[in-house]
């Protein structure tokens, strides 16, 4: 069975620096909020950090109140069977239905036998109308 619904991701722009990492997630951590979707990259002189956590507006107001100008987005949380092929019957629905992925990134453990996928598309909610009707 696959469970979707629309969440909101923090994303902060920052310099690519040694550390920056650590304190965006000593300042999450501090508020005593959890991260339930983590997905970091440089791109150039740049970072990018993609966030969705337990409490997104207690985040946002710890990582604004500090020198970082996060933002949020609307992306999928899908949570999926962790089993082979769920990225393809994921990716070739969208693009069954004309729905381009912008990014999407996904995780588990070897034995867990849930995976969650995050994705930012073109339309989230047909996205949620197309996954919602996936067996």
């Amino acid at each position: 069975m696959i469970k979707i619904k629309r969440a909101k991701e923090i994303v902060i722009n920052t310099l690519n620096e040694v550390g920056v990492l650590a304190e965006i997630s000593q300042i999450i951590s501090a508020e005593g909020i959890d991260i339930q979707a983590l997905s970091c990259r440089v791109e150039g002189i740049k970072a990018v950090v993609n966030i969705i956590t337990g409490d997104n507006s207690t985040a946002f107001k710890a990582l604004k109140d500090k020198k970082f100008e996060p933002f949020e987005l609307d992306v999928v949380a899908i949570d999926v069977p962790n089993k082979a092929g769920m990225t393809k019957r994921i990716s070739g629905e969208l693009n069954k239905h004309k729905i381009n992925i912008g990014y999407l990134y996904a995780t588990a453990l070897k034995d867990q036998d849930r995976c969650l996928v995050v994705a930012s598309t073109s339309d989230i909610d047909k996205t949620i109308d197309v996954l919602s009707k996936l067996k």
